[in-house]
């Protein structure tokens, strides 16, 4: 196969002696189990690597590499793929960065059923028929659409969680939440309601006594303290599951060691080499992880270790597939404490309850659509489309059902055991130094370039996209340096309306910018331009501080039910303001 602008492919089917075999009459190779398929050709990009696969079942054959003057040719076994009808596809990049694929009917028979032709027969016929296939091969810059509808949502949430990506909430100086402020307390404030000496009959029950429990309460804080001094992130997954161990004591841990069973059944079931577990254990972690975030990573851990254990990482795909996945497997419980509270204590009053009752309505749907965006996003990280509309519907109620749930054990917890929760987590936890501080943003930095490239490309635009995001991040660095205001903090937008605003102004600005028709090129140009908002955000963010918080009337009730009606209504898509 060869187009006008160089690209050159040949695909033959060979036993274990180099020599090849025939072609059917509807122009599929034959090819018999465990011999090999042979690829060659020039055209991809120099330096980078071509993935070749067998479908319907996705079967990874192996990765090409390309030379430094595009050219590749490699052997690739097929082992014992099922007998039938199949497809080989092989996928990689043009020097332009757009990606080439092709599609070749292949056809396996059992061992020793190949009549052996001479090397000088021909191999694949042109116009060669594609066999359907369950998945196939997915391209970003094709659908341009989701594309832009996750960088708008990525925008948005980001702008929700603060510039630190999740900020923290701080106790201001009159003893109220500002919900802004120093990101060591991120954990602290929303725990703080239910730590008290004051002993309650969850507190004197047997429920969470055993001979463990005391080494386990130790482990419960000061492992925060230790990560800390690392990471802003580890430690709010390290205390992300409290409410467990305030309960449960040391059997709290429990979600831990479900996490490692799950991680290594979801890759012991892996329905192909592909990365990815099978859709029902996928689930299964998400379910863990909106109960815990912590047992989430660790059954990322386990599932990453034994990918690469078991050679299943081949390239750059399979590693952005990898850290998709724990994304969506560790991130949704911290995303719904930036939010609104997990946990809060009520004083029974009518503000007080309605609150609560916003708390069970608000952080399930927007949860929900976010883990829908991040599930969607797979598919660009991989190349692959491996979830499907209807599956990313399914997990989306899954989210709704199981975030409540999560509520009502964090309520249980924290009016039932306050002393315990005292008890588990630290009082405080701490920031990472400066110096490692600035390695987290440089991090977070290379992360996002690594995960948009397949989406953007490495061009400029992407490149300053990454350091837009940075900008907030790095002046956080010299935080008390900043002179304070408490106006600014007062009137700044925060929490659900801040949201809503950039929801709103991003869905503008990608039906000006980008149109219903735009492409991928349009994407790509108006990257930056979609991401100046949130850091405009996050940069005022540094200089409020303090600020009183509005009082809880009616007014402000009303106002957020028709925000968070009109927010959803656009999430959702079932609101669309710009055509």
């Amino acid at each position: 196969m060869s187009t006008p602008d160089g690209f050159r492919l040949a695909v033959s089917a060979v036993d274990e002696s180099g020599t090849l075999t025939r072609v059917s009459e509807s122009g599929a190779i034959i090819v018999e189990q465990d011999s090999s398929i042979a690829v060659s050709g020039t055209g991809f990009r120099p330096g980078s690597e071509a993935v070749a696969w067998l479908f319907s079942t996705p079967r990874r054959l192996g990765v090409v590499a390309v030379g430094p003057d595009g050219t590749f040719s490699a052997r690739l076994p097929v082992g014992d793929s099922p007998i039938g009808g199949h497809t080989a596809q092989v996928n990689g990049y043009a020097a332009t960065g757009a990606l080439r694929s092709l599609n070749l009917a292949v056809e396996i028979l059992a061992p020793a059923a190949v009549d052996p032709v001479s090397r000088a027969a021909p191999i694949a016929a042109p116009g060669a028929r594609v066999v359907p296939v369950q998945v196939s091969v997915y391209n970003p810059n094709d659908d341009p659409a989701t594309t832009t509808t996750l960088t708008v949502t990525l925008a948005s949430f980001l702008a929700l969680a603060g510039a630190t990506g999740l900020a923290g909430a701080r106790v201001a100086a009159s003893g109220r939440s500002s919900g802004r402020g120093k990101v060591a307390n991120i954990a602290t404030k929303k725990l703080r309601a239910g730590a008290n000496s004051d002993e309650r009959w969850g507190d004197l029950s047997r429920t969470w006594r055993s001979a463990t429990t005391r080494w386990t309460d130790a482990i419960s804080r000061q492992l925060p303290l230790a990560l800390g001094r690392w990471s802003t992130v580890l430690p709010r997954l390290a205390v992300d599951g409290s409410w467990a161990r305030a309960i449960l004591g040391a059997r709290g841990y429990a979600l831990w060691v479900g996490g490692v069973v799950c991680g290594a059944v979801a890759s012991a079931t892996r329905a192909s080499d592909v990365p990815i577990p099978t859709w029902g254990w996928l689930l299964a972690v998400v379910v863990l992880g909106l109960l815990d975030g912590a047992a989430g990573a660790v059954a990322w851990i386990v599932f990453v270790v034994q990918a690469f254990v078991a050679n299943d990482v081949y390239g750059w795909y399979d590693v952005r597939l990898l850290l998709g996945l724990g994304v969506l497997w560790c991130s949704l419980p911290l995303l719904a404490h930036v939010i609104r509270p997990l946990r809060r204590s009520t004083g029974g009053g009518f503000a007080d309850v309605f609150e609560r009752c916003c708390d069970y309505v608000m952080p399930p749907v927007f949860v929900a659509f976010a883990a829908g965006s991040m599930a969607k996003a797979l598919n660009g990280l991989s190349g692959l489309t491996l979830v499907s509309p209807e599956a990313v519907v399914q997990l989306r109620w899954v989210v709704v059902f199981v975030l409540p749930l999560r509520l009502a054990l964090e309520d249980l917890a924290t009016h039932g055991y306050p002393a315990r929760f005292a008890a588990v987590q630290p009082t405080k936890l701490v920031s990472p130094s400066r110096p490692r501080a600035a390695i987290g943003v440089a991090t977070s930095a290379a992360v996002f370039l690594f995960v948009a490239e397949p989406f953007f490309g490495m061009g400029v635009g992407t490149i300053a996209a990454a350091a837009l995001l940075a900008v907030p991040s790095v002046m956080k660095l010299w935080e008390d340096s900043y002179p304070k205001s408490a106006t600014l903090d007062r009137w700044l937008p925060r929490g659900l309306f801040r949201f809503f605003l950039l929801l709103v102004l991003g869905a503008y600005m990608s039906s000006r910018l980008i149109g219903p028709d735009g492409g991928d090129e349009q994407v790509r140009r108006t990257l930056v331009v979609m991401l100046v908002p949130s850091t405009i955000v996050g940069v005022i963010e540094l200089f409020g501080r303090s600020g009183r918080i509005w009082p809880d009337g009616a007014v402000k009730r009303i106002g957020g039910a028709v925000v968070w009606a009109t927010a959803i209504g656009i999430v959702t898509g079932a609101l669309t303001l710009f055509g």
